[in-house]
């Protein structure tokens, strides 16, 4: 009977820790800029500075589709940025500030792109983002 209760306690402390696990790499309500796009097709997003998913790169320029917006980004060095290949909502702008579910992208979701040469290449974490919102958290309304 000893034993039984303890497989018990431990199984149920070892699902408690994994559930822990995948909530700490997944943070919900993520404020992000929009800084532009790459050669292979993603977008370019710096997070809040206490969502440290991402990592710094200087911007050369859109690699990819040129988002409208303020001018003058290219050479700028941002800190926490990610790329991610989740579809934004149509009319995105540079510098719109967006609200978002994010989570690393798994071994099956990165995607491998190659670029041409002639193109600015950009290394950053790839997420996967969902519920994403240009309406701040606070203010959202839960259903």
């Amino acid at each position: 009977m000893k034993k039984l209760a303890l497989y018990c306690l431990s199984a149920l402390l070892l699902t408690n820790l994994t559930a822990c696990d995948k909530e700490a790499i997944t943070p919900q309500c993520v404020n992000g800029i929009v800084l532009g796009t790459t050669c292979d097709g993603a977008y370019l997003i710096q997070l809040d500075t206490d969502m440290p998913l991402g990592r710094s790169l200087v911007f050369q320029g859109d690699g990819g589709l040129v988002l409208p917006g303020p001018e003058g980004t290219a050479g700028t060095t941002y800190a926490n940025v990610v790329e991610t290949f989740t579809a934004l909502p149509s009319g995105i702008s540079r510098g719109q500030h967006l609200f978002f579910d994010a989570r690393p992208a798994t071994e099956e979701e990165v995607v491998h792109n190659y670029c041409i040469a002639n193109r600015p290449w950009y290394e950053a974490p790839q997420v996967v983002l969902t519920n994403i919102s240009e309406t701040a958290c606070a203010m959202r309304v839960e259903e």
